[in-house]
């Protein structure tokens, strides 16, 4: 079964933003997959429509996926994650559960176009520590 090829629209804007260019390790390239996970539909009438995201806060992109179709560990794919919701690009609408084989859902935000002012507002997520540890902390 072959996959479906679209292009991804990346706006300039976002590209040339400071929350942008102070992304680390491989959080450029999970924000581009989850940029390929999007529903984009038109809205509103001819001449006055604009794009929606119509899955957004229901994207799913779990680590299993992350380590076996894209190769990313799953600590680079923790502190990806973590790296974009710290500049403003992602939200965890639902925390998943790996043990429930519950996924969690994100939400592509915009509050990266406030990074660097007082509009800036984020929420960082819980970490979730095993017993074992998380990607090497001792926590």
């Amino acid at each position: 079964m072959s996959e479906h090829i679209f292009p991804i629209v990346v706006m300039s804007d976002l590209i040339r933003s400071e929350a942008y260019s102070k992304l680390s390790g491989a959080s450029h390239f999970v924000y581009q997959i989850f940029l390929s996970k999007r529903q984009l539909h038109k809205n509103g009438r001819a001449g006055k429509s604009c794009w929606i995201i119509s899955n957004n806060g229901k994207i799913v992109f779990p680590y299993k996926e992350a380590v076996k179709k894209y190769h990313i560990s799953n600590c680079r794919f923790a502190r990806s994650i973590d790296d974009l919701i710290s500049h403003g690009f992602l939200k965890i609408t639902k925390p998943g559960n790996g043990l429930l084989n519950q996924s969690t859902l994100y939400w592509l935000d915009d509050m990266w176009r406030n990074y660097g002012t007082d509009k800036f507002k984020i929420v960082i997520r819980k970490k979730q520590i095993s017993k074992k540890g998380f990607c090497g902390s001792k926590e």
